[in-house]
This record gives structure tokens, C-alpha cells and sequence, in this order.
């Protein structure tokens, strides 16, 4: 299930929105489950979707959608009075009402004492996904991570056009779907998957916990791909994400036109 989400913005003081607010508006998203729902609160925070012991939330959100804008040395200062970003969560249809209740009315803040903004939830609305077909034509709407593990036990953020990307993007689709329980079909092992990325890429460095004594740096890219694969890997990629770190704010696509 895929949402879109207006938020109106307290027009009563100057509007600003920190550059690195994809971890502080994670925050407020496990809040308002939290409140609705403790139980999956509780599930996702401590255990998730497991396979070969990794984790998965099963849900990714959008950068912001910001209609008017300017940009300081230090923070975004909004012209505009509303703002959005689309969420979705690999879960059945069943569960659209409760989503939709889920962040109806909700109110939070996200920044620091200098630059901060507060907001309302004013509207949600359902977006499905509608495709035929087994190759998508995509774009990143969140920077895009693909990690590899060095020496250290530590991730080395892969760039699209590094040799080792393809393999580690589709490994991390096949691990999200195999999370939910769910066993590969043998046919997929000789299926011809393919990946194929276009310019232009561009890098994005994201501080996680900027505000916070162990600040962590992420990079993650933006870009437009094409995707060869079984309808049911395309639809986790779509709800669930691609690639890492999905739940805090990365990973997110939209389909374009070919």
C-alpha cells in the first residue's frame, strides 16, 4: 500500500526544516504506530521481518515534497504552508483503513531549538501501485543505499555503477521477500533478471542522529533505473524499498514513463 501524506505547517512562527530530518521524521512515524498499535510497535522495533539474521521493517517513506523553498546556510526555510511525502508498507489491502486512521490528525514536530517545524496531518490518501508486466521504469524519491561490508564489519556505500551493485541490490529484494516467510519459487532461479541504471546519478550524504553524540553518516544516491523481475520481487522493492536502511528513510520509488 502506497499513501500520500499533506501535512500543514504552523504558519505562526518562521518555517524551517532541518537538512538531515529523515531520522527525526522515522521517529515520528514509529510514534504515531506506537499509539495506534503497540504491538507492531514493539514487533518492528525489536525484531521486524528475519531472515538469515537480517532485519527488515517492511516500510519506506519519501523525501518531502516541498512546493516553495529557500536554502540557508543551515537549514531549508519554507514559503508554503503545506508539504508531503508519500509512505508505504508491505502489508495486505485489508489493512488500508487501519492505515489511514493510523496517521489521521496527527500532530509533530521535527528540528532543533533554531530551526524547527511543527505540523499537522491534513490529508492522507490512498496511491496504489498499478503496473503490468514485469520490467518497471523507476526513479529515487529517497536516496537509494547499497552496502557491502569491508574488513572492518562496516558498510561501504556502493555507487550504482559499481561492479558489485547489481548482485547486492537483487540479493537484498530476494532476502526481503524470503523475511515474510515465503519460499523462492525454483523458476526464479533461471530467470533473466536485469538491472540497468541512468544518468545522471547523484550522491547524497545524510547525517542520522545529527543532533545526538553519535551522529552516523549515510550516502545514498538518486537516481532513474530499469528493473527486469518477478512481479511479486517488483512489488516488495515498491512497498518495502530497495536496497538498505528503508524504514529510515531511504530506498523510496516511484514509476515513470519509459
Amino acid at each position: 500500500m502506497r499513501f500520500k501524506i499533506t501535512l500543514s505547517v504552523d504558519s505562526k512562527t518562521k518555517k524551517y526544516l532541518p537538512f538531515n530530518y529523515q531520522y527525526e521524521l522515522s521517529s515520528w512515524i514509529y510514534k504515531v504506530i506506537h499509539q495506534a498499535d503497540e504491538e507492531y510497535s514493539y514487533f518492528l522495533h525489536q525484531n521486524g521481518y528475519q531472515t538469515d539474521r537480517k532485519t527488515f521493517k517492511l516500510f519506506c517513506f519519501s523525501n518531502f515534497y516541498i512546493p516553495k523553498f529557500k536554502i540557508t546556510t543551515q537549514a531549508i526555510e519554507l514559503d508554503c504552508s503545506e508539504i508531503s511525502f508519500y509512505i508505504t508498507f508491505y502489508l495486505d489491502r485489508a489493512s488500508e483503513k487501519f492505515v489511514m486512521g493510523l496517521f489521521k490528525n496527527q500532530k509533530g514536530g521535527i528540528g532543533n531549538k533554531e530551526h524547527h517545524l511543527d505540523f499537522i496531518v491534513s490529508y492522507i490518501e490512498a496511491k496504489p501501485f498499478v503496473w503490468s508486466g514485469e520490467t518497471l521504469y523507476l526513479k529515487t524519491i529517497s536516496p537509494l543505499v547499497v552496502g557491502k561490508k569491508n574488513e572492518h564489519n562496516h558498510d561501504d556505500y556502493l555507487p550504482p555503477n559499481h561492479s558489485d551493485f547489481k548482485d547486492l541490490f537483487l540479493n537484498n529484494l530476494m532476502d526481503k521477500y524470503k523475511a515474510t516467510e515465503q519460499d523462492i519459487p525454483l523458476s526464479w532461479q533461471d530467470y533473466p533478471f536485469d538491472l540497468q541504471i541512468h544518468e545522471p546519478i547523484k550522491s547524497k550524504l545524510i547525517t542520522i542522529k545529527s543532533n545526538t553524540e553519535k551522529p552516523t553518516q549515510v550516502k545514498g544516491y538518486m537516481f532513474s533505473f530499469h528493473l527486469k523481475a518477478p512481479k511479486e520481487l517488483l512489488e516488495v522493492g515498491l512497498l518495502a524499498g530497495f536496497g538498505k536502511m528503508n524504514a529510515q528513510g531511504f530506498g523510496a520509488c516511484e514509476m515513470v514513463e519509459k
